[in-house]
């Protein structure tokens, strides 16, 4: 069975953005959220330079988007999608909160 997740893209005005994440939605280990979020700030860093939208929830959660497309992690185009809100199935959400520091802060809850 899929671990279901949400990634929530935070900004001072609250949720700005919200990804689907059919499978691998689990925190930890080499393919779960946590370690996906980190490749992924270190890509975004190498990519753009100082031009990172890490104070932009919205731009940021289109390149994750982006991002998974590439590296694989959504190569089947259905395991991710944008969505208004939590989908009643997930077992965690992560907030990723963009404040315009050098890298966002993921936070992680379970919600089974």
């Amino acid at each position: 069975m899929s671990t279901r997740a949400t990634i929530k893209f935070t900004g001072f005005d609250g949720i700005q953005a919200i990804i689907y994440q059919h499978m691998d939605g689990y925190p930890e280990g080499e393919h779960g959220v946590k370690a996906v979020l980190e490749h992924f700030f270190a890509a975004n860093e190498d990519t753009y330079g100082r031009d990172t939208r890490y104070d932009d929830p919205s731009y940021l959660a289109a390149r994750f988007v982006g991002f998974l497309y590439n590296t694989g992690h959504a190569e089947d185009g259905l395991g991710v999608g944008i969505v208004a809100e939590d989908p009643s199935d997930i077992a965690y959400t992560y907030e990723v909160i963009c404040n315009g520091e050098y890298r966002p802060a993921v936070g992680t809850y379970a919600v089974i």
